[in-house]
C-alpha cells in the first residue's frame, strides 16, 4: 500500500527493570486504563505467552524499521515511520474522554461509522482495533495534531487529540 505512516497497537519498546513505562503511567494518569508492558524476559519466560502478541509486535517493528523506524519524539523528523498506539486511548481522545473498556465494541465502531468506514468486514475486536489505528495513522500522515506519551527511551505512544 505504500503507506508513509504505520501505527502498531503493540509496546514499541519493552519496560526497564519490570516497572510500568512513562507512556504507561502517563495515560493512568489521566484515567485511561491500560496494560503494562513488561521486561523482554519476562514476555519470554510467562507460561502461558500471554505476551505472545508484544512479541509479535516487537517483530513488525524490526521488519518495519528499514522504511518505517519507530517515531521517537513528536513531532517526527522523518516522512516515513511507525509508531506504537493504543485503541483505549484513541477512543477515549475522539470521544473527549468517555470511553468505557466495558462497551469498547459499540464506542470503536461508532467512531469508525462517524468517519464513514465501512464495518461490515470488521468481524471482531481485533479488526475494529486495527481499524483505529489506521485512524491514528491517518491523522499523523495529515498532521492533525496527536497526543504523545512517553518517551524515546521507552517508547512514545501516540493518538489523535480531541477534537
Amino acid at each position: 500500500m505504500d503507506a508513509a505512516v504505520i501505527a502498531v497497537d503493540a509496546p514499541s519498546r519493552w519496560a526497564a527493570r519490570g516497572e510500568s513505562r512513562a507512556a504507561e503511567r502517563q495515560l493512568m494518569q489521566q484515567r485511561i486504563s491500560c496494560f503494562s508492558a513488561p521486561t523482554r524476559a519476562q514476555a519470554l519466560a510467562h507460561p502461558t505467552g500471554y505476551f505472545d502478541w508484544m512479541l509479535r509486535g516487537e517483530a513488525l517493528y524490526r521488519a518495519l524499521r528499514p522504511t518505517h523506524p519507530i517515531c521517537e519524539q513528536w513531532p517526527p523528523l522523518r516522512d516515513r515511520y511507525c509508531f506504537e498506539t493504543f485503541p483505549h486511548a484513541i477512543t477515549w481522545h475522539l470521544r473527549g474522554g468517555n470511553a468505557d473498556a466495558k462497551l469498547k465494541r459499540p464506542q470503536r465502531r461508532q467512531l469508525l461509522a462517524q468517519r464513514q468506514i465501512a464495518l461490515d468486514t470488521l468481524t471482531n475486536i481485533d479488526l475494529v482495533d486495527a481499524a483505529l489505528c489506521a485512524v491514528a495513522a491517518q491523522a499523523a500522515a495529515r498532521g492533525e495534531r496527536l497526543v504523545s506519551f512517553g518517551d524515546a527511551r521507552t517508547g512514545l505512544i501516540l493518538v489523535p487529540a480531541r477534537p
